[in-house]
């Protein structure tokens, strides 16, 4: 079989207007809407411009009628008797002369596959083409671009630095190797056939100078033989009986069996797929995953629900498409709002204009994957033209979303108002799109600082606690991951809700002696913060922060939700119990809601109390939240790096009881208490306690429960003489590293070996007797049974606490 002679291409726009020149009515000369034809990095205000003033012009740079509202692009799309799609792959700019003989020698002769082509060729061809895009033929390549999709995300999420390009990363390969699949050809051949689809873009859609045109058209020769290689390879396969299970063999095999279809023509199908069936869809990749992560509140809604995917994607078609101009041709004189169209003109129709229309979809200058009528997008266009490969674009969108937000829920853009898109008439692609993940992404917003990223422990920005469990960790010590909600995320909150001048008003000349006011005024304060939303920007990061997390484990994990105020765990403070702490809470919702419960416990009347006793004032006071994988204590308790009853620094004091320390709280156990060397970490002094119930989590009811302690238990230590050693000496370690004695909660994690199961919660300036402050500006000198309780009970409970959603009292 011999190929075809190609049809006739039709010729580039000359540049002259069809009308007459000066005509002010086509704008032609007014140039008031701002619209540059080639600059795709922000054309939207432009395409807003030409809907209200000139919807539809005459542009003279390009020689084009330029059509920017919904109903007009719609009804041209519809009427190709009228609006031919001959020019659709025209240059847009005149191939020079270097660059044509180029091609000529090299025996191009490419057509458009199906885009270009009109009736009666083109429904001739679409009817055989069309059999082969079959929902068999899409389900077939599903596991495999899963299974790319997962290793690719896996690949640039190993990078080093935390930071990759999703587009580069992933974004480019996906559909390139699923349409080189498609076609018979391996995946090595990804990076040649990108740079061939890159020229194909820049010669037919782009701005070039004659010169610029010379390296591409090189690339658009080679482009056109391999698609004449595979068609002959596919004659091969078929003389010898071989069945190649692809699209080429499945088309020359149709042609061999009566089928319509010539060489040439199959070839110009395998032109304009290995283009289009990767270039778009990498755009609209790169297009969903970009807006999606510049809208997280957006994003945050796929992983509550990821059945939403789709609805995002008909969004992102909508609201960034791949393709936001497209051309016809007038075939007959005629008129489009109002302006007179004579025959031969060339039109643009500016879907990305058309999509953004207020008169068809409400607000559309806001992103909302809930947007009703998103699928109303004309970015596949509309009519006998139709994109034939929508739906393999759509589910390899899908796919993609769905496994980024499996591995990567984390995700976010790096400098998103710095991504700008290459220059094109057609094409909006973004040249790049660098994001960042996990911890070391997390630490870059202002809202979130993982425990083990790089940041700087800053009090100001986590609190005592949370600066506290920064340290710990770069310091080596054994910390629960976790992450700290900032100080930035409750300014931001307290700014959103307009509270702040409400909290100074009833703080103001506050009495501290009148209790019933100072709990009137709590109640009203933690109302205030409790009732209001979460900004969604705000809660976005959250969200993305909890799940990164959640990554870590095999499966979900409860998390403590934990307190750490400005104004507390400093060396001449004591702030021990006065803002709350949950434990064992499950989901993002359960934990958003108890970060906010956080914030109001700023304004607890034992913190209103203790500020204003201690002249701390409110001005500056903000509230950092921790969140923390829950360890599951088989003891837990607290150590001091000083006899705090007697201040003598060669000792190491601890207590300890099974399970959590709640039931030490409430005085319904008493503590092991251990007295150590210092120096030579040996027991000085032991006491058992009775620790007659401990509490530990009911797994099946995802709770805290009490259970009683056997009479044997009872009469042991709760930690053995290995454990105490072990936490004698993490305890040095922290009074060395932090240069002052420690008063530190520690647990024993039952899901951990020994040896690697002891972790620390929290390391916090003893304040007894190291600065010789007392722990409540109203309270007497302490007495050794009151120090006891002090560092017993208040330190490590307030910490371990109760079940979840229950703060301590």
């Amino acid at each position: 079989m011999t190929a075809q002679s190609a049809p006739a291409h039709p010729t580039a726009a000359t540049g002259q207007c069809p009308v007459a020149h000066g005509a002010p009515e086509h704008g032609s000369n007014t140039k008031n809407h701002g619209y540059a034809p080639f600059a795709m990095t922000d054309p939207f205000p432009s395409y807003t411009a030409l809907r209200d003033n000139e919807p539809v012009m005459f542009d003279d740079e390009i020689g084009y009628f330029v059509v920017s509202r919904y109903d007009d692009v719609k009804a041209i799309f519809d009427n190709w008797k009228v609006f031919s799609s001959e020019n659709a792959q025209a240059p847009v700019r005149a191939r020079g002369a270097a660059a044509t003989k180029i091609m000529n020698d090299g025996g191009f002769t490419a057509y458009s596959g199906l885009s270009a082509r009109i009736p009666p060729e083109h429904t001739r061809m679409r009817a055989i083409v069309q059999k082969e895009f079959t929902p068999r033929r899409y389900k077939a390549l599903e596991p495999t671009i899963r299974e790319n999709t997962a290793r690719l995300l896996q690949q640039m999420l190993a990078h080093p630095t935390g930071q990759g390009d999703f587009l580069k990363d992933v974004a480019v390969d996906i559909p390139t190797i699923t349409i080189l699949g498609l076609l018979g050809v391996g995946p090595e051949m990804v990076s040649t056939y990108k740079k061939w689809s890159d020229s194909r873009a820049a010669m037919t859609w782009g701005d070039l100078s004659d010169d610029e045109q010379i390296p591409h058209a090189h690339n658009l020769v080679d482009y056109w033989t391999e698609c004449l290689r595979l068609v002959s390879n596919a004659h091969e396969q078929l003389a010898k009986g071989d069945n190649g299970d692809n699209l080429v063999f499945d088309l020359v095999q149709a042609q061999s069996t009566g089928s319509e279809i010539s060489d040439h023509e199959i070839a110009s199908v395998c032109y304009s797929l290995l283009f289009a069936g990767h270039e778009t869809t990498t755009t609209l990749i790169s297009n969903t995953i970009r807006e999606l992560l510049a809208h997280p509140a957006e994003w945050q809604k796929l992983i509550e629900d990821p059945s939403r995917i789709s609805a995002a994607i008909d969004e992102t078609l909508r609201f960034s498409p791949s393709i936001v101009g497209w051309r016809r041709k007038a075939l007959v004189d005629t008129e489009i709002g109002g302006v007179q169209i004579p025959a031969g003109s060339n039109i643009l129709l500016l879907m990305g204009s058309a999509n953004r229309d207020p008169g068809t979809f409400e607000q559309p200058e806001i992103f909302d994957i809930n947007r009703v009528n998103a699928r109303n997008h004309l970015s596949f266009g509309v009519g006998i033209h139709y994109c034939l490969g929508n739906m393999l674009a759509k589910m390899q969108d899908k796919i993609v979303v769905e496994e980024t937000l499996k591995a990567a829920p984390g995700l976010r853009l790096i400098d998103a108002e710095r991504i700008v898109f290459g220059d094109n008439l057609s094409f909006r692609a973004p040249t790049a799109v660098p994001v960042t993940w996990g911890e070391t992404g997390m630490t870059t917003t202002p809202y979130i600082q993982f425990f083990d990223g790089t940041d700087a422990p800053r009090h100001d920005l986590l609190g005592g606690k949370c600066a506290s469990l920064v340290a710990l960790t770069q310091a080596g010590m054994p910390v629960p991951p976790g992450f700290a909600i900032t100080t930035a995320s409750y300014d931001a909150f307290i700014a959103a809700a307009g509270i702040e001048q409400d909290i100074h008003a009833l703080l103001a000349n506050l009495d501290v002696d009148d209790v019933a006011e100072v709990d009137r005024v709590s109640a009203q304060l933690r109302f205030e913060i409790e009732s209001r939303p979460v900004p969604a920007d705000v809660r976005a990061d959250f969200v993305a922060a909890y799940h990164a997390l959640q990554t870590r484990f095999s499966g979900p994990v409860p998390v403590a939700v934990r307190s750490s105020a400005t104004a507390e765990d400093l060396p001449d403070a004591s702030f021990a119990g006065q803002q709350d702490t949950y434990l064992w809470l499950n989901g993002i919702d359960d934990v958003t809601e108890h970060i906010r419960r956080c914030w109001a416990s700023l304004f607890t009347s034992r913190a209103i109390t203790y500020r204003l006793r201690n002249n701390i004032p409110n001005e500056g006071l903000s509230m950092a939240v921790a969140v923390q994988k829950m360890v599951n204590a088989r003891a837990a308790g607290v150590a001091i790096t000083m006899d705090p009853t007697t201040g003598d620094r060669s000792k190491i004091v601890m207590e300890a009881s099974y399970g959590l320390g709640e039931l030490v709280v409430s005085g319904l156990v008493t503590p092991d208490n251990v007295t150590v060397d210092k120096i030579m970490l040996m027991v000085v002094k032991r006491v058992i306690g009775d620790k007659h119930a401990e509490l530990v989590p009911d797994a099946a009811n995802r709770a805290l429960v009490e259970l009683e302690v056997s009479a044997a238990r009872r009469a042991v230590l709760s930690i053995s003489e290995t454990e105490i050693t072990a936490i004698a000496t993490i305890a040095k370690k922290a009074e060395k590293h932090f240069r002052c004695p420690q008063d530190i909660e520690w647990a024993l994690d039952r899901d951990l070996p020994d040896g690697q199961n002891l972790l620390l919660l929290q390391s916090r300036p003893e304040t007894v007797h190291s600065s010789g402050t007392k722990t409540d500006a109203a309270a007497p000198a302490p007495t050794a049974a009151a120090v006891n309780r002090h560092f017993g009970i208040e330190s490590i409970t307030r910490s371990l606490l109760v079940q979840a959603g229950k703060p301590t009292i």
